[in-house]
């Protein structure tokens, strides 16, 4: 419905809030909500590459913005770094096994779509489980994306965008982002130390909601509220 002009649409990162808020006009939010997963269109959409069940080109890149897609990357990193990302933003015990099998399938032939990377990180066992495999995305799209790095710099921008009193509220999806947040702004030390924690712990789904969404089954949800009067 006509919203009076109170509605405004920017594609852009929500690192760079700061720059839409200087083209509006605004200084000083009240409040600030940040929903950090990609939104079920992107997920839906086959060609995007996001998802293990359609053979497509291995892309990942949704943002025109990123310097390299995902099967460029896949194409070039060294497999020490493809573990320590693994280990890092997917939590995957058997990090170097995955890193060691994508080199590996590389040197025989490219990975160009999405079914090449199964293949490569399944190896000679049986299929790997839905979460295993969400995960291997997971780390290589955060890659691809910068997703952590635009995170961090989104929250270090807060005490300049936030009036005093006013609130933010962050869902995040990855264990990894839990764990940015949390650093950045719950009992954080320096210029983050303007907020003060809402939420003891995060809010997370309950079964109805899990029922009718199971995207929304990792979520979690924190509160903060700058300081001052």
């Amino acid at each position: 419905g006509d919203q009076g002009g109170r509605v405004r649409f920017h594609r852009t990162s929500f690192s760079n809030l700061g720059g839409v808020l200087r083209a509006e006009g605004l200084v000083g939010c009240d409040g600030i909500l940040a929903d950090l997963g990609l939104n079920t269109f992107t997920l839906d959409r086959p060609e995007s590459g996001q998802s293990y069940l359609h053979d497509v080109p291995l892309d990942m890149a949704v943002d025109p913005d990123v310097p390299f897609n995902a099967a460029e990357y896949l194409a070039r990193v060294r497999e020490s770094d493809l573990d320590e990302v693994f280990r890092r933003f997917g939590d995957l015990r058997r990090a170097r096994l995955y890193a060691r099998r994508i080199v590996e399938a590389r040197e025989r032939a490219p990975l160009r779509t999405t079914f090449d990377l199964v293949r490569a990180v399944r190896g000679p066992e049986p299929p790997l489980p839905p979460a295993e495999l969400s995960r291997i995305y997971q780390s290589i799209r955060v890659v691809v994306l910068q997703e952590f790095a635009r995170l961090e710099q989104f929250l270090d921008g807060l005490p300049d965008w936030v009036a005093p009193g006013g609130r933010v509220a962050i869902i995040s999806y990855a264990s990894h982002e839990d764990r940015i947040v949390k650093s950045k702004l719950h009992g954080a030390k320096g210029p983050t130390a303007a907020f003060q924690s809402l939420t003891k712990k995060p809010i997370v789904p309950g079964t109805a909601e899990v029922a009718r969404n199971r995207r929304a089954r990792s979520a979690k949800l924190r509160v903060f509220e700058r300081k001052g009067a």
